[in-house]
């Protein structure tokens, strides 16, 4: 009888459950072994990835010392020739297994490290069969040496994913001819990309003459396989949308608008969606619009003017990086229920605005003009009003949702009531939650009159400027009862079953430790009510969200 480790297909089982570092350890444990965890240890490397990468090269120690001054390091850099074939044995035996790398224009260290390996390997592209590219450009290496440069050494035919990891709203300026001369340079050595997200890249702020597009709308009809895209308002000239609305698979774009300092919109040059004329048949896969504001939501009004880019929709999502009121957002919401009748997702984040009422009455009468399956509100509310029934009227203009996740705005156990028993299709709950304001113990549960759910419930705890937000001991007596009045609660609203998670902090064991033993509780209930449910075995931190695939990171 074979060993386990001698077969193939077990092997294989075994590196896709175990961690990377445990992999690690045991790769000299068989060449069959070592030939079966490589990908699974090298897939993925983190910002790190070139001092791991210069570890593989004869006397790395020489070339890892990256807390040098500048005039030092640009002295080594020129003195840095292409290693011999010899030389780079270990580098070419690893660097066909990395799939997906991550380059940060602000990690000096990581830059320092790149250059100093792309000076001593001079094979192109570096990675032969990289996947994934998260890449930030950086505005002063743009100026000095251009973007191509910056990106060409790591394009190869098997990239299909380049993303901007960038998560600050302060988006680089591009003047849409570079950007058409990078995205044909891309097309050009990366024919399969699937996924094309550079938002820094924002192109000409729409409110300005813009010149050169012929040549990004005949760089961007390069992309036959797009699927995924994310650039700036450029891509809303007339040229340029009538060809990105003829890519057969592109199924989300997000819209960014610039925030390019001294621009401000101006009223005779805002986006006029009459003078955008899209052929029948426009936009044939399209089923998410993203988009990101910094000046109001007028951009956004104008934009689902387009019928034909918007007619189709199944997902929406709308950022607002500043101020917006809550009449803006109302009638937002309207346009896109008249234009986008078919969305069942909405992403609304407002995190940037003051205290706007997101489960206000006017808000829920307009959410509720959509038939929405799936949806995410962030803002600021007002979580200590204590006669603001938020729950009661999201869960009756709502009763189809799916998945939920609000942040801002924390919610009681009446709150939850209502939800269970107003929305019987819900899986998915990520809100907060306060334990300390009307949460009933155990014995007290009969006395209420409960609607449960039918549907079994994913419940994620969100931590909120509130202390009380996690329904940790501080609400009750003891850590046990705590416990145990909480999974009480949450059972009966929901006795198919309820699993349990945080988004908070990992780190932070009193919060993970507290989770666990509510799911410990939980489980104990469903067996003893005979409700006992497989999927909820384990606790979940920073589970997954639900919903449509190119909703996420959109």
């Amino acid at each position: 009888m074979a060993h386990p480790f001698e077969i193939p297909e077990i092997l294989c089982l075994i590196c896709e459950q175990a961690q990377r570092s445990d992999l690690a350890k045991l790769l000299t444990l068989s060449r069959l072994f070592f030939e079966c965890a490589m990908p699974f240890i090298w897939k993925n490397l983190p910002v790190s990835a070139p001092m791991i990468l210069l570890r593989l090269l004869p006397d790395s120690d020489r070339y890892l010392n990256t807390n040098l001054g500048t005039t030092i390091v640009k002295t080594l850099l020129e003195s840095l020739q292409p290693l011999d074939s010899q030389s780079l044995t270990r580098f070419n035996l690893y660097a066909p297994f990395v799939k997906r790398i991550v380059r940060h224009h602000r990690n000096k260290q990581s830059n320092v490290a790149w250059d100093r390996l792309l000076n001593l390997v001079d094979a192109r592209p570096i990675l032969p069969n990289l996947e994934a590219l998260s890449v930030s450009l950086d505005n002063r290496l743009i100026q000095c040496q251009g973007s191509i440069p910056c990106l060409k050494a790591y394009l190869s035919p098997t990239l299909v994913e380049i993303d901007d990891p960038r998560t600050s709203d302060a988006y680089l300026y591009m003047e849409p001819l570079d950007l058409a001369r990078l995205l044909s340079e891309i097309a050009q050595e990366c024919p399969h990309l699937s996924t094309l997200k550079l938002q820094s890249a924002t192109g000409r702020p729409y409110i300005l003459e813009m010149h050169g597009s012929d040549e990004l709308a005949r760089s961007l009809g390069k992309f036959r396989q797009l699927r995924v895209v994310r650039l700036g308002l450029a891509v809303l000239d007339p040229k340029v949308i009538v060809v990105l609305s003829s890519l057969p698979n592109l199924e989300s774009l997000s819209l960014n608008e610039s925030s390019f300092h001294g621009i401000r919109p101006g009223s005779d040059e805002d986006v006029d969606p009459l003078s955008i004329s899209l052929p029948p048949g426009s936009f044939p896969a399209l089923r998410h619009l993203g988009i990101y504001v910094h000046y109001g939501f007028k951009i956004a009004y104008d934009i689902w003017g387009i019928t034909g880019l918007v007619r189709g929709l199944t997902s929406a999502s709308v950022h607002a990086l500043n101020d917006c009121s809550r009449t803006q957002l109302r009638e937002l919401i309207r346009a896109i229920s008249q234009s986008s009748p078919l969305v069942t997702s909405l992403h609304i984040e407002c995190t940037r605005a003051s205290e706007i009422a997101l489960l206000s009455k006017e808000i829920m009468d307009c959410l509720a003009l959509l038939p929405l399956q799936h949806l995410r509100l962030s803002g600021k509310d007002r979580a200590d009003r204590r006669d603001y029934y938020g729950g009661e009227l999201l869960a009756l203009a709502l009763p189809k949702l799916e998945s939920l996740q609000i942040r801002g705005y924390s919610f009681s156990f009446t709150d939850l009531t209502h939800m269970a028993k107003y929305m019987p299709r819900l899986q998915t709950l990520s809100i907060p939650v306060r334990a300390k304001i009307d949460w009933p113990l155990a014995h007290e549960l009969h006395m209420l009159m409960l609607a449960p759910s039918p549907s079994p419930l994913e419940l994620q705890f969100l931590s909120c400027n509130c202390t009380t937000c996690l329904p940790t001991v501080t609400g009750f007596e003891n850590p046990v009862g705590a416990v145990e009045s909480v999974a009480a609660g949450l059972h009966e609203l929901w006795p198919k079953g309820v699993t349990c998670g945080t988004y908070r902090n990992a780190a932070d064991g009193l919060g993970i430790n507290w989770i666990k033993q509510l799911d410990a509780e939980l489980k104990r209930l469903r067996k003893a009510h005979e409700y006992g449910s497989p999927q909820t075995e384990v606790a979940r931190i920073c589970s997954r969200k639900r919903g449509p695939p190119w909703v996420k990171g959109a």
